[in-house]
C-alpha cells in the first residue's frame, strides 16, 4: 500500500492510495487497486487553533505530479456530485408505501 496527499483546499485534503500486488512465483508486481479519499482537518485537543489552512502539496515524483495535476478537476466533480445528490435527496419520499399497500398506517 502506498499513499500520499494529492491535493488540498482550505481545510480538506485528498489522499491517493494505490495497492500494489505481487506474483509470489515470478516477483512481477501489478497495480491491484487505486482510490481517492477525502479528509477534513478539524481542531483537536492537540491543536485547538480554529483558524488554520491545510498546507499546499508539493509533488515530488513524476507520478505525484501527474496525480496532483488532476486534483482541481476531481474536486469540482465531487462538489457537483454532492449538489446533484442533494437535489435528488430533496425529491425523495420518506413514506413507507409498502405499509400503505398492506393497510397499515405509518
Amino acid at each position: 500500500v502506498e499513499s500520499y496527499v494529492s491535493g488540498t483546499h482550505h481545510k480538506s485534503m485528498e489522499v491517493f492510495v494505490k495497492i500494489i500486488g505481487e506474483n509470489l512465483t515470478t516477483g512481477e508486481r501489478y497495480l491491484a487497486a487505486t482510490c481517492f479519499t477525502t479528509f477534513v482537518a478539524v481542531p483537536s485537543h492537540m491543536n485547538e487553533e480554529t483558524e488554520f489552512t491545510v498546507p499546499k502539496v508539493i509533488p515530488d515524483t513524476a507520478e505525484e505530479k501527474l496525480v496532483c495535476a488532476g486534483y482541481e478537476k476531481r474536486r469540482k466533480q465531487r462538489l457537483q456530485e454532492r449538489e446533484d445528490y442533494r437535489a435528488l435527496a430533496a425529491q425523495l419520499s420518506t413514506d413507507l408505501h409498502w405499509l400503505k399497500n398492506e393497510g397499515i398506517d405509518d
